[in-house]
């Protein structure tokens, strides 16, 4: 009956967007079974302070290791949630200690990131 879980966590979440047990269950699945790193549900959750910058990051890294063909959607995220600089310290410890897949990985994202301009203080 797993295969009803999204259908069922879709339900509730017409009724409540933001039900964080819901979100888990449609993003997790969804990497799992299809390989889908969905951005935007990603992006809601950590807004809900549900996920850690880190958490994503982890699961985006996940996707990528079981056969996802690119970085875009963890770029997405990053860009909506405007985390980028700070996740270049998690990117640059991966690319140092991730083993080639992963420093694979991180050096995607990097590339793929444009750089933020710095802001005047």
């Amino acid at each position: 009956m797993i295969y009803k879980l999204p259908e069922h966590c879709e339900q509730i979440l017409r009724n409540n967007p933001n039900d964080v047990l819901s979100l888990l269950t449609i993003v997790v699945l969804d990497i799992v079974q299809t390989g889908d790193f969905k951005s935007e549900l990603w992006s809601r959750l950590y807004r809900l302070k549900a996920v850690s910058l880190e958490f994503v990051a982890f699961a985006s890294m996940l996707e990528f290791a079981i056969g996802g063909i690119d970085a875009k959607a963890f770029c997405a995220f990053l860009q909506e949630t405007g985390n980028d600089a700070e996740a270049l310290s998690i990117l640059q410890e991966t690319t140092a200690k991730g083993g080639k897949r992963l420093a694979e990985w991180s050096a995607t994202v990097v590339s793929l990131v444009p750089p933020r301009a710095p802001t005047p203080t």
